[in-house]
């Protein structure tokens, strides 16, 4: 992520109060950064469900396929997410993360040159030295106790195939440095408020 600390928006000397790396369907990342006074024209209004609208019961599942679209650093607030859209951006999935993660995710958005590879690219990269090869992941359920999504890797590896429990983080992480999909369950799906209008 770029060093500027001061607003996007001309002739404004603010300092930044939110980062958002926005990523477009064919991989271009831009970054724009906003003041606290016109975080707005980010244009992140979204109307989420709260986990009190959760189902209860997950054993039946209709998910939908969404891809990396946001990584938002709210410095001021430190309020840290990840934002996921279906294809036709008409809905959206928003996990919020830490700081770490954000920056990580965003380092891999961004291709930026490491001397070493970052987790979860050596991740990937030792799970397909060993045959194997990460086919989806999945945002599943919620843990009402510990109030977190729960995520699986689906991995295929000799002729097996085996999920393995991840945080939302890594689960994008992953699925983004190896382009599978991110199979979002739809109960946890809100959308654009600009979207949706108000007759």
């Amino acid at each position: 992520m770029s060093s500027r600390t001061t607003c996007y928006v001309t002739g404004c000397s603010n300092p930044v109060s939110r980062t958002a790396l926005f990523v477009a369907l064919d991989g271009a990342v831009s970054e724009v950064s906003h003041c606290q006074e016109h975080v707005r024209n980010l244009g992140m209004d979204w109307v989420i469900p709260t986990p009190a609208a959760f189902p209860r019961d997950f054993s039946r599942i209709s998910y939908v396929d969404c891809g990396l679209s946001i990584v938002s650093l709210e410095y001021a607030a430190e309020r840290f997410a990840l934002v996921l859209k279906t294809s036709d951006a008409e809905r959206v999935f928003v996990a919020q993360t830490g700081y770490t993660e954000a920056c990580w995710i965003s380092y891999i958005v961004e291709r930026a040159e490491y001397p070493a590879p970052p987790t979860h690219v050596l991740l990937v990269r030792i799970l397909e030295a060993l045959g194997g090869s990460l086919v989806e992941a999945t945002v599943d359920s919620y843990d009402f106790d510990r109030n977190a999504y729960r995520c699986q890797l689906v991995l295929e590896a000799g002729g097996r195939s085996m999920k393995i429990a991840s945080r939302v983080s890594d689960a994008v992480a992953m699925a983004y440095v190896v382009g599978c999909p991110i199979r979002v369950n739809a109960a946890f799906l809100g959308y654009d408020y600009k979207s949706r209008s108000v007759s």
